[in-house]
């Protein structure tokens, strides 16, 4: 008897899971396509994220670049005022 009840629970049981089963490729196929097309998408944004970086260090090596080349022309000038003073003050003696 155990046996008959046994066997009338797993058929029903085996039909539903071979139906789940078969119905899943449908469902794993689109699935896959789902986790390519959010790869695709995090890929995306990555090189997104990496080249807003990039231009973000262009701009501040840039900046540091523009910094460097007023120091040096200030200097310069600072030092023709302070030569030009010199000059004066020679031919002033003189």
């Amino acid at each position: 008897m155990a046996s008959k009840k046994l066997l009338s629970l797993m058929v029903p049981t085996g039909l539903l899971a071979g139906t789940l089963v078969l119905g899943g490729c449908n469902t794993v196929e689109g699935m896959g396509q789902d986790i390519a097309a959010l790869g695709n998408t995090m890929s995306g944004a990555s090189r997104d994220v990496r080249s807003e970086d990039d231009k973000g260090k262009s701009k501040d090596k840039k900046t540091v670049e523009e910094q460097a080349r007023a120091e040096r022309y200030d200097k310069a000038e600072r030092e023709a005022r302070a030569e030009q003073q010199r000059e004066g003050a020679s031919t002033r003696k003189g």
